[in-house]
């Protein structure tokens, strides 16, 4: 568990905990319930921006300050025992990539082209071709409930 210094750095280390938590049931949820590209791109910036927020601390941990805002976060960093900086950045590593993945197959599926609404079958039979129209794109495009399509679409 982390340790924690007074009652500020109590706060912050609550803070950064329960953001953590919310991000991985966030993730959780998306990975589970197939849901919208714009959503999954909104919780990978959100994520992306925790994350870049824990490294900046885990490096100020480590003693490199490059850039002087690590000077300001310095007295923060020792609300966090190392080990658990590690693991909490594994954790973030670990989400933005089961993102990355379920944004890539949220693209893809939605990518498979237009489905067929109208066809031409030929019939091989004198005449222009039969047109056939997709009975579930007519169910769709009307609201008529679907046993009245099928009374309308059987041969009598």
């Amino acid at each position: 568990m982390m340790s924690a210094g007074a009652g500020g750095n109590f706060s912050l280390l609550t803070a950064f905990h329960a953001h953590y938590h919310c991000y991985a049931q966030a993730v959780q949820d998306v990975l589970q319930v197939a849901t919208d590209s714009v959503v999954l791109a909104c919780l990978s910036d959100d994520v992306d921006e925790y994350a870049s927020l824990v490294h900046e601390v885990s490096c100020s941990l480590s003693g490199l300050h490059a850039q002087p805002d690590f000077n300001a976060l310095w007295k923060y960093a020792q609300l966090f025992n190392a080990d658990e900086l590690t693991l909490l950045r594994s954790n973030l590593a670990l989400m933005q990539h089961d993102i990355h993945l379920q944004y890539q197959q949220t693209l893809d599926e939605s990518h498979h082209g237009r489905p067929t609404i109208v066809e031409n079958i030929y019939t091989r039979e004198q005449g222009r071709p039969r047109i056939y129209i997709d009975p579930d794109f007519l169910w769709w495009a009307y609201g008529l409930p679907q046993y009245i399509w099928n009374c309308l679409l059987s041969p009598c």
